[in-house]
């Protein structure tokens, strides 16, 4: 009962506050127990619900809830979207130094910058993948069952989940696989660059990523898929086997990836 009543006291001295806002403080919580004293005492009978009244609420209830993501939370979502800006550049630009703009490594979220990008690719996702895919190339889809595979002893490289990877938040739109027996496994990861490309045929959207391979590893008995360090290897395969695009080969030069300079090999594709 005394710590309550030393409260008042101890705000006045221990802490920069005026007497007359402790006092009204005071004044202000026995009016509140006030009205609630007086409210307890004339309040009502309890009346208890009726099954039926609890069934029309709990029904009403579970209404609301249905109703609230269709009309609610997918407006409330899309605030808080990033709003992206869409820039135009016109072929011979991006030709030229426009290739340089875009970004060249891709940014984990450990911040290590391992991984250069060293793929441009002009054109509308339907004919990417329809050129790769008649190239054998597969879009990469993972299934719950593959995750099993990560404890199972005789799990080949392909029968692995392939994790998506993230850059500057965002994970890659475009995935394919491409297997090369027997236990080599190389994939092309390709995020939109938010630039339409302008020729004489009209825009064309440009996308931005890597080709690498990858190889299985095991830890703690653990048997999973890790991107290796050489990415020009990959890229020296692909560019003798593009699928319905033209390529013209750049260098680049530049972002440090772990405190190194990067001079990497870089190929712009036009999808015919």
């Amino acid at each position: 009962v005394m710590p309550p009543r030393l409260i008042p006291v101890t705000c006045h001295q221990l802490h920069p506050q005026w007497l007359t806002d402790v006092i009204g403080g005071m004044l202000l919580g026995l009016a509140w127990a006030a009205l609630l004293g007086i409210a307890y005492r004339r309040h009502a009978p309890e009346r208890y619900l009726k099954r039926a009244d609890l069934t029309f609420i709990g029904g009403l209830l579970a209404v609301c809830l249905a109703a609230y993501p269709g009309f609610m939370h997918n407006r409330q979502f899309a605030q808080y979207q990033p709003i992206h800006t869409q820039y135009f550049m016109a072929e011979q630009a991006w030709y030229e130094s426009g290739w340089q703009a875009l970004p060249s490594v891709r940014q984990d979220l450990r911040g290590h910058n391992d991984f250069v990008f060293n793929l441009q690719w002009m054109g509308p996702a339907e004919k990417i993948t329809t050129n790769l895919e008649t190239a054998d190339w597969n879009s990469a889809s993972t299934n719950l069952r593959s995750y099993f595979n990560w404890f199972n002893p005789s799990a080949t490289i392909y029968e692995l989940p392939l994790l998506p990877h993230v850059h500057d938040g965002q994970y890659e739109e475009l995935r394919f696989t491409k297997t090369i027996p027997p236990y080599r496994l190389f994939v092309i990861r390709l995020w939109w660059s938010q630039i339409e490309i302008q020729n004489t045929q009209g825009k064309h959207p440009l996308w931005f990523g890597y080709i690498s391979e990858l190889e299985k590893v095991e830890h703690f008995g653990l048997r999973y898929l890790v991107t290796t360090p050489d990415m020009l290897t990959p890229l020296q395969w692909f560019q003798s086997r593009i699928p319905g695009a033209s390529a013209t080969s750049r260098t680049l030069k530049g972002e440090p990836a772990r405190d190194q300079d990067i001079e990497q090999s870089v190929l712009l594709l036009k999808t015919n």
